[in-house]
């Protein structure tokens, strides 16, 4: 049987041997590729992002991708502010401008994000002070980005990305995170919410995240169970 950890990382190291071995991408290029791919932020991202600058917060984005793409990313978008910090696998590159190797190693994967407190040590001390942690996710894996992180109190939201809420990765966000965004857009707006609420320092404020969360789940419910009860789509298309 296969091993998703173990198979993980050895897929990850052969994607990245192969960058090496063609020297691709050359570090001039990267700027274009991003300009010309079809990746757009989430909805209400950048104007979450900006809430998170203004009140200097810092951010740690832990992902199995390309640190290189994901700061040109949010260069383009204005949105690489000093308090965010990239813990991704980096392109080292050369006089020549092809990647001579890639770090850390072993590669951060999807399947090995716990790695990620101890490959962003550096940030974790600087901001040893602050005991608050708000994880963020698509993935069950995601959350394990937060493993070995010091804090007092957490609160980890999981995006369905359009999942029908009783599929059954829907129920394993269900039990994987606090709470969970529903809706094919996966907006951050009741991200949004909860920094509004934690940056106005008062305790007697109520919760309208939570509110409008339990909105999504029962508009949800009840699309699901229309369409259990009728089985023609109104295209006149069957339901099965």
């Amino acid at each position: 049987a296969s091993n998703p950890d173990t198979d993980g990382v050895q897929w990850w190291d052969r994607a990245h041997e192969l960058m090496i071995e063609h020297g691709q991408p050359p570090r001039h290029l990267i700027p274009r590729m991003v300009r010309e791919t079809k990746m757009v932020p989430r909805p209400g991202a950048l104007k979450l992002l900006a809430r998170l600058a203004a009140l200097d917060v810092p951010v740690l984005i832990v992902s199995a991708g390309l640190s290189d793409v994901i700061e040109e990313f949010l260069r383009q978008h204005n949105a690489l502010t000093e308090n965010i910090t990239v813990c991704s696998n980096r392109l080292n590159y050369g006089a020549d401008s092809a990647p001579q190797s890639v770090s850390p190693d072993p590669p951060i994967t999807s399947f090995t994000k716990d790695t990620a407190y101890r490959a962003s040590s550096t940030f974790f001390r600087q901001h040893s002070h602050r005991t608050t942690l708000i994880v963020i996710g698509d993935s069950c894996s995601d959350i394990d980005a937060a493993t070995h992180v010091p804090h007092q109190h957490s609160l980890s939201i999981g995006f369905l990305n359009g999942k029908e809420i009783h599929n059954d990765s829907a129920v394993k966000h269900l039990q994987t995170y606090d709470a969970i965004v529903l809706g094919h857009d996966g907006s951050l707006e009741p991200v949004d919410a909860v920094i509004d609420e934690l940056a106005s320092h008062d305790p007697t404020i109520t919760t309208p995240v939570l509110t409008r969360m339990m909105k999504h789940v029962k508009a949800e419910e009840r699309r699901s169970a229309s369409k259990s009860a009728n089985p023609l789509r109104t295209d006149g298309s069957r339901g099965d």
